[in-house]
């Protein structure tokens, strides 16, 4: 009869490090970090979007100004901006060291577009 050779048992497998390499900041600071600033850049667009389509609609169609295609795209930069808010608030408690001050303002104005042009929308009927 042969012998079983007894496995060896694995040396454990490191956890991986709290902190990521060059930013100083945990990988959950860094990942709502990078969505903050992917909702910011998609806010921008989404209220660049909505500003052509409302400009269109309102000096090209203006029996079309309040189509339904720009209704939908306010949603979507009223929700984007909500969101670049949030994340920017959520952000701003997780990380370690915060963000710097022009880019929280940056970000903070851009949240705010969608709301300012809902507001003037409403105001131009």
């Amino acid at each position: 009869m042969s012998r079983r050779k007894k496995k060896k048992p694995s040396p454990p497998v490191a956890a991986a490090p709290s902190v990521s390499g060059w930013s100083g900041e945990t990988r959950a600071a860094d990942t709502v970090t990078v969505g903050w600033m992917l909702a910011a850049l998609t806010t921008l667009v989404a209220v660049l979007a909505w500003g052509i389509a409302f400009g269109y609609a309102r000096w090209v169609r203006p029996d079309q100004a309040q189509s339904l295609g720009v209704g939908y795209l306010m949603i979507a930069m009223l929700a984007c901006g909500a969101l670049t808010f949030a994340l920017g608030v959520i952000a701003g408690q997780i990380r370690r060291r915060p963000a710097p001050p022009t880019i929280r303002r940056a970000t903070m104005l851009i949240a705010a577009l969608p709301w300012i042009s809902a507001g003037v929308a409403l105001l131009l009927g």
